[in-house]
């Protein structure tokens, strides 16, 4: 979840793939812990997955993508409902 990592790897597929007409970003953690015995550790896994690996894909990889082509980031489902015991 590097933004260099992130730039580099587009720009790898632009120096040998080409361009592509859909990306679809799949990508996400869920660590099955109460809030209070969670780590921060564990906090920064669920964020840069779940949230900052989005956003840089969002900010990098059109750049991949050829005129009309788009970009479909998949999330779950889990993010619209609530957790018993989250406490």
């Amino acid at each position: 979840t590097s933004e260099q990592s992130v730039v580099a790897l587009v720009d790898r597929f632009l120096a040998g793939q080409g361009k592509f007409d859909a990306i679809i970003y799949c990508a996400g953690v869920l660590i099955r812990k109460r809030l209070r015995d969670m780590a921060v550790a564990d906090w920064d896994v669920t964020y840069n997955t779940n949230l900052r690996g989005v956003f840089l894909m969002i900010k990098h990889m059109p750049k991949l993508l050829n005129p009309g082509g788009r970009f479909l980031a998949v999330g779950s489902s889990s993010s619209m409902i609530s957790m018993a015991l989250i406490l």
